[in-house]
């Protein structure tokens, strides 16, 4: 247990020492931003395209100029702020559901699952508010030509978004089906390992 809880402090450690190298990051593509005389990338993810794009939703309210982008990058970094708070609670949370999960595998009890029914509802949150406010969040102009840690990152995070739909979609096939038990816990290790190196990744700019 010792070293299940020192582990997660290392890794709790390392993932917050990270977010600090993304806020730095992020920091510099809207300073980057800010000089472009284009307002809006050629390439925008499809909900950022929806809300912030020339026809976006949010363009009823907050017209397409430079003053309004230099409040939008304002936003990109509020929201960006949340997406790192909300990680981390969701690293932590993911890692206490681990440590009950493995003990539930071992010493089933009512309590123990009700535990970790409480934890996975609270990651859910968790992780849907973490993607919300990278898939909402305003575009920058400016993005990193080449292999970049951002990039890993965003490749890391499709591997856990399915992650955590399978881990779900198996969790609740489990009390019909217990045969899923080792599938379960091989695809909820593996996406919070793809978690945890998607955080850990900007340690390596």
């Amino acid at each position: 247990m010792r070293k299940v809880l020192l582990l997660a402090l290392l890794c709790l450690t390392s993932s917050a020492y990270a977010q600090l190298s993304l806020t730095d990051t992020l920091l510099v593509d809207i300073k980057d931003s800010l000089q472009s005389p284009v307002l809006l990338p050629q390439k925008m993810i499809f909900t950022q395209k929806m809300l912030w794009g020339h026809h976006g939703l949010m363009r009823h309210w907050i017209p397409l100029n430079r003053q309004n982008r230099q409040q939008e990058f304002k936003i990109r970094r509020t929201m960006f702020n949340i997406h790192q708070a909300a990680g981390l609670l969701t690293f932590v949370g993911m890692v206490a559901q681990g440590v009950v999960g493995g003990k539930m595998y071992k010493n089933y009890s009512d309590d123990l699952r009700a535990t970790h029914r409480v934890l996975a509802k609270g990651v859910n949150i968790g992780y849907t508010l973490t993607a919300t406010m990278a898939l909402t969040a305003p575009s920058a102009i400016v993005h990193r030509k080449g292999f970049s840690s951002a990039k890993v990152h965003r490749m890391l995070a499709m591997v856990h978004l399915l992650g955590m739909i399978g881990t779900n979609v198996l969790g609740h096939q489990i009390s019909k089906n217990p045969e899923l038990k080792p599938y379960h816990r091989a695809v909820a290790y593996t996406t919070v390992g793809a978690f945890t190196a998607s955080i850990v990744v900007f340690q390596f700019r």
